[in-house]
């Protein structure tokens, strides 16, 4: 014991290192304009473990990442450059008359009666030739009245914001080396750890496991019109492996596509295509809606994607799997207010899924459906008008609600050889629910809830079966 800590205060000596973390974070966020941000960010993290003393096992691993994004607001540099309501208001202050100028007895000065006759007579003159231009038609032109900054400002007003976000992921898992790596590699700076392999006690030489990723991302947000506003995105993500000898590939991108066979019918453009969203608020206004809701909204959204596995050995990269996805939640969607309490929400959803095999077993899957929700609330209160109990007042509280969805699934599959390479259905699957439910809340300690359900259910296998269920529950706090 006095040696080892005569090593430790002399010689710095600690002993063997047998498990090493260490983390390494550089963010930079410059701050160049006031209408766009940008954010550059740089991690390592390493760690070295020596396993086992007797044989000698020690490994390390490594993660880099590497990332940048960027954030631009067009409306932001638009209001920087012309703002309508500030040139607005320097024109009032410019149209508005100067103040009257006062003598010392307090009476309004004056001009001289011949310049006051002089100017009468001009205002007289301009306005019968404003009038004479008028009847003409030869008034101000329209186009000369246009301003070319307010249609600029215009434009890029409309444009909320514009998002790239770009990363890199590396990670790194070395075996059986026989020291610890650099510095330089614990950093990140550095991919090789600069150390030997070990090979005593019979351990055989391994490479190393490798995955490099990455991910690529956009959006934009749009104003299409007044009360209209659109959202796009777009993702696209590669990883690549290299684990004992077996090296693949899997790329998923935003994709978009329409028909029953995506793969026979594709095009280059599809993959350019981003996932979008729309909603429309302010239909309350209009109809009949402004008798009966407050707010009305609605929506529609779409995001699709195409995925593909690939392997690499020595004939090349050989494509494995692929398929595409299309989601419209909701194809279309309605959200609304009523004037006397009651939210409301209906969406119809739709979806297909395809997948592809190099061995020739393909699948595709098709999915449909409503939901219908409705809710309401009512808080309410009453005295007891009992002497001991001071006419205490109790607060109670009910809720109601109500879900009604339907949803359709059915299923495809394709074979070689079989009915002339044709999808054939497999599975063909209908729900219905109905489920009113009311909630009540005497009071904090005492509340309960009933319930009742109505399910139905059709396959292609078992046929249709439907049950009902109906249920109580109180809930009593004792403390």
């Amino acid at each position: 014991t006095a040696e080892l800590v005569e090593a430790i205060f002399t010689e710095f000596d600690f002993g063997v290192d047998k498990v090493m973390n260490q983390n390494f974070n550089v963010n930079y966020n410059p701050r160049w304009f006031s209408w766009m941000t940008q954010t550059f960010k740089y991690s390592s993290g390493f760690n070295y473990n020596f396993s086992n003393v007797n044989t000698n096992e020690k490994s390390s691993s490594l993660q880099l990442t590497k990332g940048f994004n960027v954030n631009i607001q067009p409306s932001a540099l638009a209001n920087k450059i012309y703002d309508p309501k500030r040139q607005q208001l320097q024109q009032r202050k410019t149209v508005s008359p100067p103040p009257s100028r006062r003598r010392l007895g307090g009476d309004e000065d004056q001009p001289p009666e011949g310049e006051q006759d002089e100017k009468s007579e001009d205002e007289e003159g301009d306005s019968k030739q404003q009038q004479k231009d008028q009847q003409n038609g030869s008034g101000p032109s329209p186009i000369a009245a246009m301003n070319p900054l307010k249609l600029v400002w215009k434009f890029f007003n409309a444009w909320k914001s514009i998002g790239l976000d770009y990363q890199v992921r590396d990670n790194y898992s070395y075996f059986n080396i026989d020291d610890i790596p650099s510095l330089e590699h614990q950093l990140g700076f550095n991919t090789d750890p600069a150390v030997g392999t070990d090979t005593s006690f019979g351990k055989i030489p391994r490479l190393p496991a490798i995955k490099n990723s990455k991910t690529l991302s956009g959006n934009l947000n749009f104003d299409i019109i007044q009360n209209l506003t659109s959202s796009f995105k777009y993702n696209y993500a590669e990883d690549l492996t290299d684990n004992n000898q077996l090296k693949t590939e899997n790329i998923s991108t935003s994709y978009f596509f329409t028909g029953d066979d995506p793969d026979n019918n594709s095009q280059s453009w599809n993959q350019l295509v981003p996932d979008w969203q729309f909603r429309l608020s302010g239909l309350e206004k209009l109809f009949f809606f402004q008798k009966y809701a407050n707010s009305v909204q609605l929506e529609h959204a779409r995001n699709g994607k195409a995925n593909e596995t690939s392997r690499y050995d020595d004939a090349g990269k050989t494509k494995t799997n692929w398929g595409y996805s299309n989601n419209y939640s909701p194809l279309l969607g309605l959200n609304v207010n009523t004037k006397w309490g009651v939210s409301g929400n209906i969406r119809f959803n739709k979806s297909s899924n395809f997948t592809y095999s190099a061995t020739g077993g393909d699948n595709k899957a098709f999915r449909s459906g409503f939901d219908v929700t409705l809710s309401y609330s009512k808080s309410t209160g009453f005295s007891i008008p009992l002497p001991f109990l001071k006419n205490k007042k109790l607060k109670n509280e009910m809720q109601f609600s109500l879900n009604v969805s339907k949803t359709s699934d059915v299923t495809f599959a394709r074979r070689p050889g079989l009915e002339e390479n044709k999808f054939i259905e497999q599975e063909n699957n209908q729900s219905f629910k109905f489920k009113p439910s009311v909630t009540y809340r005497f009071s904090q300690k005492v509340n309960g809830s009933m319930f009742f359900e109505y399910s139905s259910n059709q396959t292609k296998r078992s046929g249709k079966y439907s049950f009902f269920e109906f249920g109580i529950n109180v809930n009593i706090a004792i403390r």
